[in-house]
């Protein structure tokens, strides 16, 4: 179940071509099973981490350390977090814990978009829309480049597709996932 999870919501991530990927997942013991897919995904620079629970389902957060920090050092997102409170952001560690604070304040908090490598002017246009009054709608709620969004739609759907088919084929999780 939790392979197909990873196949189904995190192929773009698994594959590099994405920062980060979330899903919900509801196994009988989600902590030994993040510790158990860390011990698998360290090795290709992916971590997974629980950042919400609730009374029988988890939030799973998968991200490209690598990613994720070269993201963090840009000026721009860092300003953009500065207002909800993150600091720190030589330590992804730090930042993440501060996004499950946020989580357990808010249901949804809208930075997420950041985290999930979305464009920091979408993600600065949907919450000044209130998620409305978008171009188009993917993964994310367009505002600004509906062209580049789309193709970077598409490049995500092609590789859940792939990755779907070649897992279903017998392939494991290791033989697709990109160091």
């Amino acid at each position: 179940m939790f392979e197909q999870l990873l196949i189904n919501h995190c192929a773009p991530t698994l594959a590099g071509i994405k920062v980060a990927n979330m899903f919900m997942y509801s196994g009988s013991n989600p902590y030994r099973d993040v510790k158990h897919w860390n011990n698998i995904l360290n090795a290709f620079g992916l971590k997974l981490m629980i950042i919400k629970k609730s009374e029988n389902k988890v939030l799973i957060y998968i991200y490209r350390v690598a990613m994720l920090g070269n993201l963090l050092s840009l000026t721009d997102v860092q300003n953009f977090l500065k207002d909800y409170g993150y600091t720190d952001f030589d330590d992804i560690f730090s930042v993440l814990n501060q996004l499950v604070i946020r989580f357990t304040y808010s249901s949804f908090p809208h930075e997420i978009g950041i985290f999930l490598g979305y464009p920091l002017e979408d993600v600065k246009m949907f919450i000044l829309n209130k998620g409305k009054n978008y171009k188009c709608c993917g993964i994310w709620k367009v505002y600004c480049n509906e062209k580049k969004s789309t193709e970077i739609f598409e490049s995500y759907k092609n590789c859940t597709s792939s990755f779907s088919n070649l897992f279903l084929s017998g392939k494991n999780i290791t033989s697709l996932c990109v160091a």
